[in-house]
């Protein structure tokens, strides 16, 4: 197998020892009196690159992944169900994969050098695993096409037995393939454009490649994030066991038995806990006043009028539970509209200051500069050795198209062809400026993208 680096230096002419890949190295170990900023990216640019001759896909890296992705799939599906809110666990992928294959090879399970690349590789894996558990629809829209979910909510005008759909595990596979790969093969027109021409920072993804890259170049980082995840596993699984043998805690009434006939019980579960860590606080926020507004103020005041009228008396969908259903999707979609119209606001002015904006002039003289430039170009030949024909991705887009039209037709009946197919030709309009706000703006407007399509 061709190795990155050497597949690199065959693009566009490129030489290899023109790089500052050895000079660097040197260098930043002659530096006495502690770091300044040039051996800094030194080091970044040394992790980067190490390790380029061995192979990145390996059995080690996918089995791994593999692992990791299913463990993250459940955390997904658990908090998708039970909160409604999945958090980002791209961090939580490259620490817990970079952890388990240390493991594996320290028991000699596996051998063979560990990269920094196949960490990526590890936590790519992982991150597709548990992103197509909990956005595939399992803990929302194929779940409400369940014989239960019918059941529960009656016979009723939109909620039809002739829509119910049992999800087998053939019925699931195939959903997940048509919904999975059509997505795949639209990333690679993007590719350049998005990472090396227009240079998208992509916030949360370059934190973990951070976080990766410190992994693999600090040992006191990777024992400080060993102690942590250890106690912490030790203390959850603890306080876990503790709410499991005391019936009742699970629901215990914080604030009193009047305030939990409205809902307000706590079920003191560590794993909740964690997501309001892993959330920023300004979604936190959000969620807490919905909470307070929901249950303080709405079921109180609802509970009174209960009985008073034909459609009082009911607490499901066609009751009293559709002043919360229906306001929520409301501000839902208002929310999602003003997402895209803000984030196209943003991408137009970012094009226009991008076409006014001078160029840079880069000064022969200036050492350091000079030294940035040649890595930026070695990482950009990295990139560009990975080029993948046009016959292949346009081969690929129309091939699964195909599948999923095919698939989705068959796996719900009454969905008709055509509108899968207006589906699949609307995503790749979608995604140009979906992926563009996220590598701006780390916002990920699908979810919005996508409640508006329902409607469309």
């Amino acid at each position: 197998m061709e190795s990155p680096r050497k597949a690199a230096a065959d693009v566009g002419g490129y030489h290899e020892a023109t790089t500052p890949y050895d000079p660097l190295a040197k260098k930043e170990e002659d530096i006495v009196g502690g770091e300044d900023d040039s051996a800094i990216k030194a080091s970044d640019f040394l992790a980067i690159t190490q390790g380029l001759e061995y192979p990145q896909v390996t059995v080690k890296s996918l089995v791994v992944g593999t692992i990791i992705g299913s463990f993250l799939s459940v955390l997904g599906m658990y908090y998708g169900l039970k909160v409604g809110v999945v958090p980002s666990l791209n961090v939580l992928a490259g620490v817990g994969g970079f952890m388990l294959t240390n493991w594996l090879l320290k028991i000699k399970l596996f051998h063979g050098y560990f990269s920094v690349q196949e960490n990526v590789v590890i936590q790519t894996c992982a991150v597709a695993c548990y992103s197509l558990a909990s956005q595939g629809g399992f803990a929302s829209g194929v779940l409400a096409l369940t014989q239960n979910v019918y059941e529960d909510v009656g016979e009723k005008k939109g909620n039809n037995a002739s829509d119910v759909v049992d999800v087998t595990w053939t019925k699931a596979f195939g959903w997940c393939i048509s919904i999975a790969l059509f997505g795949f093969f639209i990333s690679f027109p993007l590719r350049r454009k998005m990472i090396i021409e227009s240079r998208l920072l992509f916030p949360s993804g370059t934190a973990t490649a951070v976080m990766i890259q410190t992994l693999h170049s600090s040992k006191d980082a990777v024992e400080y994030q060993w102690n942590i995840l250890f106690k912490s596993g030790i203390v959850s699984y603890c306080w876990s066991i503790f709410v499991y043998c005391f019936e009742g805690l699970g629901s215990f009434p914080i604030f009193g038995l009047e305030p939990a006939k409205y809902g307000w019980t706590c079920d003191w579960a560590p794993g909740t806990f964690a997501i309001a860590v892993m959330l920023p606080f300004r979604v936190m926020s959000s969620i807490f006043v919905g909470c307070v507004i929901s249950f303080a103020i709405m079921t109180p005041y609802l509970a009174a009028y209960k009985g008073n009228g034909d459609w009082f008396t009911s607490t499901k969908v066609d009751g009293l539970k559709a002043y919360y259903t229906f306001t929520a999707v409301a501000v839902i979609c208002v929310d999602a509209l003003y997402s895209i119209v803000k984030v196209v606001i943003m991408l137009y002015k970012a094009w226009r200051d991008s076409r006014n904006a001078p160029s840079a002039a880069i000064d022969d003289k200036d050492d350091v500069k000079s030294v940035d430039v040649q890595r930026q170009a070695f990482l950009d030949k990295l990139f560009d050795a990975t080029h993948v024909p046009a016959t292949i991705w346009v081969s690929g887009l129309v091939l699964f198209a195909a599948v999923s039209v095919v698939v989705i037709s068959l796996i719900f009946p009454s969905v008709e062809w055509w509108k899968v197919l207006v589906c699949c030709l609307l995503i790749p309009v979608f995604a140009i400026g979906i992926i563009q706000g996220v590598g701006m703006t780390d916002w990920n407007i699908s979810s919005a993208v996508g409640k508006l399509i329902i409607f469309i």
